[in-house]
């Protein structure tokens, strides 16, 4: 009798090749460029990336929205610290940089925000084209691990009717074995040549996906990174100089105590709080001195000279250079105001949006309903061979 278990176990290692070759390990992480050895994970991997991709213009433009409108609030702040001599110079070359960096946003936004209206549709049948391409991946998990637990019940069969208890018994189940088991080859070459040619239509279409797309969604992605990155970045460099600006505006307080006697209170004294703006301390002892000397009477002022002023003077601008100083050093003096592939952003989305508009077509071309057909119509072979199995068993216990 022919070994049909060795014989289906030849037909199934041809197999479950091709299953391993188009299924293999599912990834469905964002787009990175290693190679899978398994097609289906490769194209999975890659939609599911372009979905991602597909969705950066949207944050891209949010991102840069959020970017003028910060912009916007930092060029007020350059005209709050321009006053100050350490800033004068870097303020209105920041104010210049900026100027130019916003006239390149507004256009970009804008075709973000077009390219997001305008592959919508595409965007859909892509998540549903990549859901359909999972749902497969299952169903040929399963049905591979169903062949290895079919290959056992085969063997297990032949086993079986091989130690039949009499010669008719086993001529009887050996016929319906040689039945089952040509009728399971058929079903599983069957099969394997609808895998085959799936294989190869899915092989075009993820060559095409990574020679046509994938180079396209690069930098449309890394621009996301790099428009985020920037937006951490311009929040860093606004912080100290927000904090700049509020205590040039609010200044430092002072308070000096000089003395005031009466004629039953010689030793009585009397306090003073002045407010000096940092921009005044930053100007020198000169400047701070006659801004005092105006705001006093001119008793006070004679007082304070004679309870030293000079030193008061000193402590006011130690604290006043050290607060600015500390400041600056936070400061990014030299912030670069632009973004890595802005300027091309435009022509990269018309570009990728043309390849997107062409990928419905090509789905088109990949027949996702063979292959779990021909599976479904091998589905009918095992419970054939698990019944005789069961039958031969109970024949060996009646005899």
């Amino acid at each position: 009798m022919a070994v049909s278990a060795k014989k289906f176990n030849e037909n199934l290692s041809s197999l479950n090749a091709s299953i391993d070759t188009l299924k293999g390990p599912l990834k469905t992480v964002a787009f990175h460029p290693q190679k899978d050895q398994s097609v289906l994970a490769q194209i999975v991997r890659d939609l599911k990336g372009m979905e991602h991709v597909l969705e950066s213009p949207s944050r891209i433009s949010s991102t840069l929205k959020t970017i003028d409108q910060t912009l916007g609030g930092l060029k007020n702040t350059l005209e709050g610290v321009s006053g100050l001599k350490e800033m004068k110079k870097v303020a209105e070359k920041m104010a210049k940089n900026i100027d130019s960096f916003q006239k390149k946003i507004d256009p970009a936004t804008e075709k973000a925000s077009d390219f997001e209206l305008k592959v919508a549709d595409s965007y859909k049948q892509i998540s549903s084209f990549r859901a359909a391409l999972e749902n497969l991946y299952s169903v040929l998990d399963g049905f591979q691990k169903g062949l290895v637990s079919y290959g056992k019940v085969i063997a297990a069969t032949e086993e079986c009717v091989a130690a039949a208890p009499d010669e008719e018994t086993k001529k009887e189940m050996s016929g319906q074995l040689a039945s089952v088991t040509k009728d399971s080859d058929k079903a599983v070459s069957e099969v394997s040549a609808v895998l085959n040619t799936f294989l190869t239509s899915a092989e075009g279409l993820r060559d095409h996906i990574q020679k046509e797309i994938n180079p396209l969604i690069e930098p449309i992605g890394s621009l996301d990174d790099l428009s985020a990155d920037f937006e951490d970045n311009l929040d860093a460099l606004i912080a100290p100089m927000d904090e700049l600006r509020n205590l040039l505006n609010s200044g430092f307080s002072h308070t000096f105590k000089y003395p005031a006697p009466t004629w039953s209170n010689p030793t009585r004294t009397k306090t003073r709080t002045i407010s000096i703006s940092v921009d005044t301390i930053m100007e020198g002892a000169e400047k701070v001195e006659a801004t005092i000397e105006e705001a006093l009477s001119k008793t006070v002022w004679e007082a304070l000279k004679m309870v030293g002023l000079e030193k008061n003077i000193k402590t006011m601008m130690k604290k006043g250079e050290s607060t600015v100083n500390g400041l600056l050093k936070k400061t990014d003096l030299e912030f670069k105001f632009s973004l890595a592939g802005l300027d091309k952003m435009g022509a990269n989305l018309n570009k990728l949006e043309a390849k997107i508009a062409e990928l419905p077509a090509a789905f088109g071309g990949i027949d996702l309903t063979a292959p779990e057909a021909a599976i479904n119509g091998f589905a009918s072979i095992p419970p054939l061979m698990e019944t005789l199995n069961s039958d031969c068993k109970k024949a060996k216990k009646r005899k």
